[in-house]
């Protein structure tokens, strides 16, 4: 007997990384998405496949990395997605779902060529709204077929002053290491986790809706966010705080319950993990690996690297990187600073006093042992003894960005192109 379609909602918060206390970060109260992950699997070992939203979101969508579905900067910049490329509220649609989105999207100038029949709400709406709009929604579903819902919602993203939100005490906070310990940067992740607990204050608002209707059982909660936190050597670099991201999934009637994945997942594993639940075939030309055959036990390993570029934020800074379980390779193909901000984290209280090896020169090639130098702040590109690894990840890296269609996959000497 065939399975019946789950209903599937997607939550994608804005600029959030892992930061929610099942990820660790024990100084933000998140209890409800704490609850989420112990009710299904949380994945701590996923990656966005760039490090800023549209691309990354483009890649949840699609699939595929940007290079592949076309989308590799910001849609308010004026990209947008070409039409041949098929994203998953198009798929769920043809698969006989009904499609909606609630809120913010950023893959497309207009969010009807992605598919979605039902939209409510655009712009940059705060999760409160979103949340109340699904919620309504929730009672007037059509009967005898599933539900396809994207909530999207301008938390996390800058700025944090918003008397909306209820900061954290600045002296209680936790600042990761690649951040200066100051009054300044303190007040500002003390604001930032007002805004992450909103964010979790309103997924338990969902979560309670699906328990009352009774629709808890049959769906598919999909938590997740577009790429790193947006602080200094975070949120636009390839480094992890700006690529590891959250990605948590709920679905009693099918899914283990309190699983916790440590293996490489990558953003564009979520489409055809989600078509293989809708029983709908995976297309060929993608990059992605349904994550089902790993859950069954079906298969021992899911990936052995993740694969993450950068091209457009605020201006063009072409980054590609290849991350294994040990390390990580990064190739710049401009010469630059070593750390570019774009415009919001620039202007923000923790970027007022950047460590000052923030402000030199980037190296064409970055190679960090992650075991030992989890931070990134070792460059071993030019060790000697590390030499061989250096040699067979480049190889590597170069291998997926010629499969992907990667226009910058002819540029082999980065060292000749630079000068």
């Amino acid at each position: 007997m065939q399975r019946k379609k789950p209903n599937i909602l997607l939550v994608t918060s804005h600029d959030t990384g892992c930061h929610f206390g099942c990820y660790g970060n024990t100084s933000v109260a998140t209890p409800n998405i704490d609850r989420l992950a112990g009710e299904g699997v949380l994945f701590t070992g996923n990656f966005s496949t760039a490090p800023l939203c549209s691309p990354s979101r483009g890649s949840i969508t699609t699939g595929k990395y940007p290079c592949s579905s076309g989308l590799m900067g910001l849609v308010n910049c004026g990209w947008d997605m070409p039409e041949r490329t098929v994203s998953l509220p198009s798929y769920l649609k043809n698969g006989g779902y009904e499609t909606c989105l609630f809120g913010f999207q950023h893959e497309r100038q207009d969010p009807v060529k992605s598919g979605y029949e039902h939209i409510v709400g655009c712009g940059l709406p705060l999760y409160r709204d979103v949340a109340d709009s699904f919620i309504t929604y929730l009672g007037n579903l059509p009967e005898g077929k599933p539900f396809f819902a994207s909530l999207g919602f301008f938390e996390t993203h800058l700025p944090f002053d918003s008397p909306a939100y209820q900061p954290d005490k600045p002296g209680e906070v936790f600042l990761p290491a690649y951040l200066r310990d100051n009054p300044a940067t303190r007040l500002e992740m003390a604001r930032f986790h007002g805004l992450v607990k909103d964010v979790d204050f309103n997924t338990g608002r969902i979560m309670e809706a699906l328990k009352e209707k009774g629709l808890e059982e049959d769906t598919l909660f999909i938590q997740t966010t577009d790429h790193g936190i947006p602080f200094p050597r975070a949120k636009s670099t390839l480094y992890d705080p700006g690529i590891k991201t959250a990605f948590i999934m709920k679905w009693p009637g099918g899914l283990p319950r309190g699983r916790v994945c440590g293996e490489l997942v990558s953003n564009v594993d979520i489409l055809p993990t989600l078509l293989e639940i809708a029983g709908l075939p995976v297309p060929e030309d993608i990059q992605g690996k349904s994550l089902l055959p790993f859950l069954s036990g079906e298969r021992n390993v899911h990936r052995e690297e993740i694969f993450a570029q950068k091209d457009w934020h605020n201006e063009y800074d072409p980054v590609r990187c290849i991350r294994t379980p040990d390390y990580k390779y990064i190739l710049n193909f401009e010469k630059g600073p070593a750390l570019k901000l774009p415009s919001d984290v620039a202007k923000s209280l923790a970027a007022r006093s950047l460590p000052e090896e923030y402000r030199g020169q980037r190296q064409p090639e970055e190679l960090y042992e992650l075991k030992s130098d989890p931070g990134e702040f070792r460059n071993l590109a030019e060790d000697p003894s590390f030499g061989e690894i250096k040699r067979v990840l480049r190889q590597k890296l170069y291998g997926i960005m010629e499969d992907a269609g990667d226009y910058l996959a002819s540029f082999r000497d980065i060292k000749s192109y630079w000068k």
